[in-house]
């Protein structure tokens, strides 16, 4: 019998998170700032980056938007 995988996502722990950590933008649909651990895929596009995001506000999955 082989042993057990066992997979655990910490980067969304709340313990973890430091002070300093850079944000990705705001949630479109509820503002709240949505931390750069939050980010799921971050891709190129002919006008720059682009992204999606979990919001841990609402919990969707959104393009932050960015005050840049």
């Amino acid at each position: 019998m082989c042993p057990a995988t066992v997979s655990v996502d910490v980067g969304r722990s709340p313990w973890l998170m430091t002070v300093n950590e850079p944000a990705l933008g705001r949630c479109p649909r509820c503002d709240r700032e949505i931390p750069a651990t939050y980010l799921l895929i971050e891709y190129e596009t002919e006008e720059g980056l682009a992204s999606f995001a979990e919001c841990p506000g609402c919990g969707e999955v959104v393009a932050p938007s960015r005050s840049d």
